[in-house]
């Protein structure tokens, strides 16, 4: 049995999550994930499945269904599936998957997800009971086993994403609860838990706990992207907590600059106190932020605390929220905020159309004027538009500094280029997104260029294989040299012999980027 006891008072316990290998615990059966999660708190292991066996995954692609294990990429009926995390903290993430048509068609997919929970205990879920929250699209599973903290939560949460820098597609349909047999699992039915009337009542006690997300089917174009997401975070340290949406936060001189947070998971009706310090203040330097508090109406909060500050400078703020009746302390979090005079940036293609087709050894060339009072960097963002205009980021890079010290607040006019062949990207359409960053971290409105890239494969050269003697039936080879930049690209060649009289078909060939 599998036993771990922690105290949410103790001093700032450490998370740390990632991707695990998924465990095929029993050879009988079809039970193998394509995922699942290593979540770590003080370097002790938090099961998330049963036996490690992780979240398991069905897609059906043009009527044709295709069970993916253990992080296979594909392709599947065409489409190449890509896992990846994307990290708010170590305790809150989004899973991604990033689906791309590498097909010759346009293909109709959907994805459905099914994950046998066994929270905190991987061999015995009987003591893991679910809870759902008011707005109907979250629910945590905890422990009624009063030994293992009935109030760590993990939690799964299928709203929208609530932050810009999360950027997918969440589920359309998910359910949870009892199942009467879980080899007959519903995310095979693309079902909701609306549609599922043989489940126990959604809230309390279960003996086998299973969670499911499904996509409706959706439509994808040849070399188009769909970017499917949903959202998981560990409530592990505290009973409730507060998160900064950003720990280090830049701004001009102001008065009333906003330190936006998160904080989660409230007990309706209770009334909170957010709080707020300097960092360099004692415990006694605590107050209520403006003399606020509020009487919880939602599970879910946003809190922007506010500070004046209309000189330049670096200030760092503790913030913690208190509950009243009983006195309940959340985790105390550190924001560092930095005030600085906001750079300009002017950008001017040059020799650029919209309607350019751009090869991989090609740079996309401007004129650039900036104006600052600090050394200066451009960052550039190459950025694929996904289905539902969700935003892909393919590549990113900062450049070499310009120092504008002692030049005072004059613009400075330069040319700059990009070079496209350090982005490896694919064929397609892009935005490239360019932005000043100053030596404090502010930075300037972004400037867009929208460009298109068509990478040819090119033959090099080609010959039949000399032979002495050819006798009918007999073989004869086609050996040449080609060069594809577009790395991704898979390679085959067609023989098409004059009049009709055959055609065959080469090996596939993954492209290097490179003579080959």
């Amino acid at each position: 049995m599998f036993a771990f006891f922690v105290c949410f008072n103790a001093a700032n316990p450490v998370s740390k999550v990632g991707f695990r290998d998924v465990s095929d615990m029993d050879d009988t059966t079809d039970q193998i994930g394509y995922y699942d999660i290593d979540y770590r708190l003080d370097g002790v292991g938090i099961p998330f499945s049963l036996l490690n066996i992780g979240t398991e995954f069905k897609l059906v692609v043009d009527g044709k269904t295709y069970y993916p294990k253990q992080y296979e990429r594909g392709p599947f009926g065409g489409l190449d599936i890509e896992l990846y995390m994307d990290k708010i903290t170590e305790d809150d993430f989004a899973v991604h998957y990033r689906i791309t048509n590498k097909g010759k068609k346009a293909a109709r997919f959907q994805l459905g997800t099914f994950t046998d929970v066994s929270f905190r205990d991987m061999v015995n879920g009987d003591i893991n009971n679910i809870k759902v929250l008011n707005d109907k699209r979250i629910f945590y599973v905890y422990c009624s086993d009063l030994v293992k903290n009935p109030w760590q939560k993990l939690v799964f949460d299928q709203r929208p994403p609530d932050s810009d820098r999360l950027q997918y597609i969440p589920p359309n349909h998910h359910w949870f609860g009892l199942l009467p047999d879980n080899a007959d699992k519903y995310n095979m039915r693309f079902k909701s838990d609306a549609d599922n009337k043989d489940f126990a009542d959604p809230e309390g006690q279960y003996q086998d706990i299973s969670v499911s997300h499904s996509w409706d089917e959706i439509e994808i174009g040849v070399d188009e992207t769909v970017v499917l997401g949903n959202r998981i975070y560990f409530l592990m340290k505290t009973p409730f907590e507060i998160n900064p949406e950003k720990k280090v936060i830049y701004s001009e001189p102001q008065n009333n600059i906003a330190l936006p947070t998160w904080i989660r998971i409230l007990e309706y009706g209770k009334k909170y106190h957010p709080q707020i310090k300097l960092h360099s203040q004692p415990e006694s330097g605590w107050r209520d932020d403006r003399g606020l508090s509020f009487t919880c109406r939602n599970n879910y909060e946003n809190w922007k605390f506010r500070v004046n500050h209309p000189q330049q400078g670096e200030f760092v703020y503790d913030l913690r929220l208190v509950q009243e009746n009983p006195r309940l302390v959340s985790n105390v979090e550190t924001v560092t905020l930095k005030v600085s005079t906001k750079p300009h940036l002017g950008i001017a293609p040059i020799d650029h159309e919209v309607t350019k087709v751009y090869k991989n050894d090609d740079s996309i060339k401007f004129k650039a004027t900036i104006r600052g009072d600090s050394t200066i960097n451009l960052k550039y963002v190459v950025i694929k538009i996904g289905k539902n205009n969700v935003r892909i980021k393919e590549f990113e890079k900062l450049s070499e500094p310009f120092n504008l010290e002692g030049q005072g607040l004059s613009d400075q006019n330069f040319e700059a280029e990009f070079s496209l062949q350090e982005a490896h990207l694919r064929s397609g359409d892009y935005k490239l997104e360019i932005t000043a960053i100053n030596s404090h971290g502010l930075s300037s409105d972004t400037k867009t260029i929208e460009f298109k890239t068509n990478y040819a494969t090119k033959i090099i050269k080609y010959e039949f294989k000399p032979k002495s003697v050819v006798t009918p039936g007999s073989n004869v080879e086609l050996v040449g040299t080609f060069l594809e930049e577009d790395i991704q690209q898979v390679i085959k060649f067609h023989l098409d012999l004059k009049d009709g009289q055959a055609k065959h078909d080469s090996d596939p060939y993954q492209a290097k980027g490179r003579e080959q």
